[in-house]
Order: structure tokens, then C-alpha cells, then sequence
């Protein structure tokens, strides 16, 4: 029977200072920092060493074989069939 005391004022206790902690919380607020939407660019990147390698690897010959001497166009120009 004395133990059952112990045990019921224990929990009396437990349920007391439960109510105390929860109504002291009640009176304190959160304080929240906002700021004001931007228009902006995110940019994300990842930057991962290695080598690439083609899947597929061709040659390209000329079908005349020889020395060219003269090339008569420059960087940009346009050529046209026949040039």
C-alpha cells in the first residue's frame, strides 16, 4: 500500500510539471527573419574530372593522294560546289 503512494505521487508530481513546462512555452513567440522575393538566375554546376572517349572513331582521306601547295580560300569564306 505505501508503495502505491510513492508510485500515484510520482505521477501526480510528473503530471504537474508537465502542465508548468507546456504553459510557460504558451508565452513565449517565435521569431521568424523574412525578406522581401528576388528575381534571380540559379545556376547550378558540377564539376567531375575524367576522360571522354568516342563511341565510334573514323578517318578521313583524301581520295587523291598528294602535297597541297596552295589553299585559295580563307578562314570564313564561303565555298560553293565547284570552288
Amino acid at each position: 500500500m505505501k508503495t502505491f503512494k510513492i508510485i500515484l505521487i510520482c505521477i501526480f508530481s510528473a503530471t504537474l510539471a508537465f502542465v508548468a513546462f507546456r504553459s510557460s512555452l504558451r508565452g513565449t513567440k517565435a521569431i521568424y527573419e523574412t525578406t522581401q522575393p528576388q528575381y534571380r538566375e540559379i545556376k547550378e554546376e558540377i564539376n567531375i574530372s575524367g576522360n571522354v572517349f568516342p563511341m565510334k572513331e573514323i578517318e578521313i582521306k583524301s581520295q587523291i593522294s598528294g602535297v597541297l601547295d596552295k589553299i585559295n580560300v580563307s578562314i570564313g569564306d564561303k565555298v560553293r560546289i565547284g570552288d
